[in-house]
């Protein structure tokens, strides 16, 4: 994927969301791209709206969630053919959170622009 044109931030609280961002938009600077257009969900039912509404060219998701977990979110990205990137704020996910996802901490996450530009806007 060459050109991302938007991205969906599915992550509940206020601050974690604008952490996401700034950090989105430091890999856009890094990767020396236009930064996406950046909608975002604070849970399951808004995401999947979201998905629906506006097809996301990928969506980075939080490992937890409250009510519905990132797992199923993760398997519904997946089927609707939305490539996801899973984070999480804590230092250990709690036992429900996806083997699959990513795990940095929020303190680090401003350090990993370089990683997450090669996420967002891999080399073909």
């Amino acid at each position: 994927m060459s050109e991302l044109k938007q991205v969906l931030i599915v992550e509940d609280t206020d601050s974690g969301r604008a952490l996401i961002r700034a950090w989105i938009e430091a890999a856009a600077q890094v990767a020396g791209k236009v930064p996406p257009k950046i909608r975002e969900a604070k849970n399951g039912p808004e995401a999947r709206r979201e998905v629906l509404t506006y097809r996301p060219d990928k969506v980075i998701l939080d490992a937890v969630l409250p009510g519905e977990s990132a797992e199923d979110l993760a398997l519904y990205f997946e089927q609707a053919g939305v490539p996801w990137i899973g984070v999480s704020a804590a230092q250990d996910p709690s036992p429900q959170s996806p083997r699959r996802l990513a795990k940095p901490t929020w303190e680090t996450l401003a350090q990993r622009a370089i990683p997450l530009a090669s996420l967002l806007w891999p080399k073909s």
